[in-house]
């Protein structure tokens, strides 16, 4: 069976967006990490994330921070920790 993976969402203050897969990491360490740490939510698989970004930014993925393709490639990507928008 696959480990299902899991990722937080880092917002930070210049507007950026990161995905972060590091889900044993609570809110205090993405904040130690990432300089202009706002906030973060998760860790989330990638439909929770999609969802959130339908609810936020509305059904179309290409007003998104990441498109529903990018989220998909950046989950099941072994090489890749960090994306960010």
């Amino acid at each position: 069976m696959l480990e299902r993976q899991l990722a937080h969402l880092v917002f930070l203050r210049r507007g950026s967006v990161l995905l972060v897969k590091r889900p044993e990491a609570d809110w205090r360490q993405l904040q130690d990490e990432y300089d202009g740490f706002m906030t973060s939510l998760g860790p989330w698989p990638k439909e929770d994330i999609c969802e959130y970004f339908s609810i936020e930014y509305g059904p179309d993925d290409r007003r998104w921070p990441f498109t529903r393709p990018d989220v998909a490639e950046f989950m099941r990507a072994t090489d890749r920790l960090v994306l960010e928008s």
